[in-house]
């Protein structure tokens, strides 16, 4: 008995031995940092594979520590949208004692929003302006000819645009800025119209044979149409007017006294007045014609935004759809095996829906590419239009603008019942 209890403990001692000897597992630590452009970005989820996460922090790094000996896999979420990785998920191995494996994450923003628009005074544009945009981004543009600017390559987010060095002592605005939010691969239109300051003044006298004339009502009206033209142009439209009322109605002078050049003379005042009203009509009548095409114009402008916003906004990042045509066709060259095999084939549905995600990706582009081409055409149609006045008159570019603005409402509407 005492023998067999003698071996029991020899037996138990070598057990205990053998289980002294085993090593234990080697511990090390992951770390890293998530960076977009060069930056680091704290609030980033980082999960590890054996069920631990942390966020990053202190300029995007993070740390495992403790970790056991083996192979795992770091994956990062909740980074900002308009954000793009090579890679969200990478492998770890722990394979030594105190070892520290370095795990980062780069990317880079997605820069595909755009902010234009134009600067106006009374509908025509006004150059030289300095537009300010600030926000996600800065950034400065000065207005051409056409009073038109544009920012481009911006990220998604809020910002503000704000015009300055223009003539405050001529112009003046409502507003000298304005708040836009633009989305991944949005384009926004914010434009700014002003109306000059008016400080002239006209007086005159009214007197016949040289007596003044109390008593009568003197009254100034400008027609709708001078609205449409520019600063020079319709002094030239109010130097007209003046002489007609002034010479061929009231007989009165620009000045408070009786100077010669008042016109007695009957048959030089109806001459005088034949050409001077003649020259007026053809004036009237083109701004008769003209002002129905501008508004017509203006009308097709105004309607874009509300187009805008109906824009398909299935845009996807260029590497997932190269990926998905991957996937598409992967599937369908397995599938075609399958069935050459007598087996049939799987997964049929999934290959439909990421059929169908291409095609309405690809749809989706095309109506964007169609939306920017109506506008680039809009903004030409524009400065064109307000080159043509009713003293620097072309027929055939009266004619072209009304066939070009026919042809973009056309497309216009073909869009609206496409998004539709």
């Amino acid at each position: 008995m005492s023998r067999l209890k003698l071996l029991g403990a020899v037996a138990l001692l070598g057990v205990l031995a053998c289980e002294e000897a085993t090593p234990p597992p080697p511990v090390g630590s992951i770390v890293g940092q998530v960076a977009i452009e060069g930056t680091g970005i704290d609030g980033v989820s980082v999960n590890l594979s054996n069920g631990n996460s942390t966020t990053t922090s202190g300029g995007g790094n993070y740390r495992f520590d403790n970790v056991e000996g083996g192979a795992y896999t770091v994956t990062i979420s909740g980074y900002p949208s308009d954000a793009t990785f090579d890679a969200t998920s990478a492998a770890a191995t722990i394979s030594s004692a105190g070892q520290s494996v370095t795990i980062n994450f780069s990317g880079s923003y997605i820069r595909t929003a755009s902010v234009m628009g134009t600067v106006t005074v009374e509908n025509m544009g006004l150059g030289g302006v300095t537009v300010a945009l600030s926000g996600v981004s800065s950034a400065t543009a000065v207005t051409d000819d056409s009073g038109q600017y544009a920012f481009t390559g911006l990220r998604m987010g809020s910002y503000s645009v704000e015009i300055s060095g223009f003539d405050s002592d001529e112009v003046g605005f409502s507003n000298t800025a304005s708040a836009v939010t633009v989305g991944v691969g949005e384009s926004k239109i914010v434009g700014f119209d002003g109306t000059y300051l008016r400080t002239a003044g006209i007086q005159g006298r009214v007197s016949v044979e040289g007596a003044g004339l109390e008593g009568v009502n003197v009254s100034l009206s400008v027609r709708r149409d001078v609205r449409i033209y520019q600063e020079e142009e319709m002094r030239l439209v109010r130097r007209q007017t003046i002489l007609l009322i002034g010479i061929l109605l009231l007989g009165c002078s620009q000045e408070n006294s009786d100077p010669p050049g008042i016109y007695r003379d009957q048959e030089a005042t109806e001459m005088l007045r034949a050409a001077q009203i003649r020259g007026a009509e053809i004036i009237l009548e083109r701004s008769d014609r003209l002002l129905p095409l501008l508004e017509r114009g203006k009308e097709h402008a105004l309607l874009l935004p509300a187009l805008e916003r109906e824009l398909p906004q299935l845009l996807l990042d260029d590497r997932m759809v190269a990926n998905l045509r991957l996937t598409l066709e992967a599937g369908r060259v397995a599938n075609a095996d399958l069935r050459d095999l007598g087996i049939e084939a799987s997964g049929t549905r999934s290959l439909a829906f990421v059929e169908r995600q291409l095609a309405e990706y690809d749809r989706a582009k095309q109506l964007h590419a169609e939306w920017r081409d109506l506008t680039v055409g809009t903004l030409d149609w524009t400065n064109r239009a307000r080159k043509l006045t009713p003293e620097n008159w072309s027929e055939d570019e009266f004619q072209e603008l009304d066939r070009m603005l026919t042809n973009l409402s056309i497309k216009r509407q073909r869009l609206q019942r496409e998004f539709r």
